[in-house]
């Protein structure tokens, strides 16, 4: 049952990847919020095959989990696949709805390697190449503080000063990726 369930849940998964595939394929815009959904893509895509390794692995009882292929299917979900769909939230809302700069064009081509990292790291772990993970934790935690002082960096230079839970959403949101 369980394998049935989990099989499900990654055809939902799935197809949700396929029509996001299909919708920005068909997109006209090469803006940095389409690539920001392209990074969001590409951690969805990135997730569901770890979860397929694992799903297999579980179906067929030949080894239990490999504790590094949950962490690393864990990241994909929240650094790829969330962190990807904040970026491009972030991208397009923080600066049109605080009136402030937009987040340098340098950051959104950086933000673009996160699968890369992500990818690197995870054939690392899995081929037990220890000297290809360090660096890829590394760069998905400079990616990740960036994010967070370039965020606030935009929201302390707003030229809007309501205090409403828009702003501290985002000023939460911006603290706790810093602090983490």
């Amino acid at each position: 049952w369980l394998s049935i369930g989990a099989g499900l849940g990654l055809s939902a998964l799935l197809i949700s990847a396929g029509r996001l595939a299909f919708v920005l394929v068909r997109c006209r815009q090469r803006t940095p919020i389409v690539f920001a959904l392209y990074v969001a893509l590409l951690g969805l895509l990135g997730a569901l095959a770890c979860a397929a390794v694992l799903i297999v692995g579980l179906a067929n009882r030949t080894t239990g989990p490999s504790i590094a292929l949950i962490d690393w299917h864990a990241l994909w979900a929240v650094a790829g696949w969330v962190g990807g769909l904040v970026l491009a939230v972030a991208g397009m809302v923080v600066p049109m709805f605080h009136v402030t700069d937009a987040y340098p064009p340098a950051w959104g081509r950086w933000a673009r390697s996160l699968p890369l990292w992500l990818l690197a790291g995870s054939l690392g772990g899995w081929l037990g190449w220890a000297w290809l993970v360090g660096p890829s934790r590394f760069a998905l935690a400079a990616t990740a503080l960036a994010f967070g002082v370039l965020t606030m960096q935009r929201l302390l230079r707003s030229r809007r000063k309501a205090l409403d839970a828009f702003r501290i959403g985002w000023f939460g949101l911006a603290l706790g990726v810093i602090v983490t």
